[in-house]
């Protein structure tokens, strides 16, 4: 079928993109942030099989499964399991440095889609004006840091094959599976009534 007039959303992931297309034609216009955080997409899966070369880290969750907020769980367990990974895998260099490019650029608006989530907050608090989502936007500001800063760890790694460089993205996981858990608590517990 073809659509008159129809003009495409520009996003950078396929399902806000494809849903701001849709919205769009019928002159609804939301930024992607907005798309994103309202389809309550935010999580964090590391999922690792034996027939996987290199375990597959991911920033995103079926709809409607966030507040069932399991995210910061699976941080905290990535944090013992990367160290563990570098020492078995065959190819360090390959396995971390394209797990890097999939957290920045494979879709997510990089830092693992938080800095679409945290533009998110910043929308939704100058809409609402709640001062408990303002606190969890600036949490996200230094959260999607963190998430940068380990994807630029673990290219040092896959450049260097050194450990410190893991050991180091270890410690920030545990830092941000923190931050990203008190972020969500803060934001769970709003009591808003317009």
């Amino acid at each position: 079928m073809l659509i008159k007039n129809f003009k495409p959303f520009e996003g950078q992931h396929c399902e806000t993109t494809a849903t701001g297309s849709l919205l769009l034609h019928l002159g609804i216009n939301l930024s992607e942030p907005m798309l994103f955080g309202l389809g309550e997409g935010l999580n964090f899966i590391i999922w690792n099989m034996k027939t996987m070369d290199f375990p597959f880290i991911g920033g995103r969750i079926k709809t409607d499964l966030l507040t069932q907020n399991i995210s910061y769980k699976g941080i905290l367990k990535t944090s013992k399991e990367i160290i563990k990974w570098f020492k078995r895998s065959k190819d360090v260099e390959g396995d971390f440095k394209t797990t890097a490019m999939l957290m920045e650029k494979a879709g997510t608006g990089g830092a693992l889609f938080r800095n679409l989530y945290r533009d998110f907050l910043k929308e939704s608090y100058q809409i609402l004006k709640v001062e408990e989502i303002k606190e969890s936007h600036e949490m996200f500001v230094d959260i999607a840091r963190l998430w940068r800063a380990v994807s630029k760890l673990f290219i040092k790694a896959g450049d260097t094959k050194d450990i410190e460089y893991i050991y180091r993205a270890s410690e920030m996981l545990v830092e941000i599976s923190n931050k990203e858990k008190k972020a969500m608590n803060i934001l769970f517990l709003i009591k808003y009534f317009p």
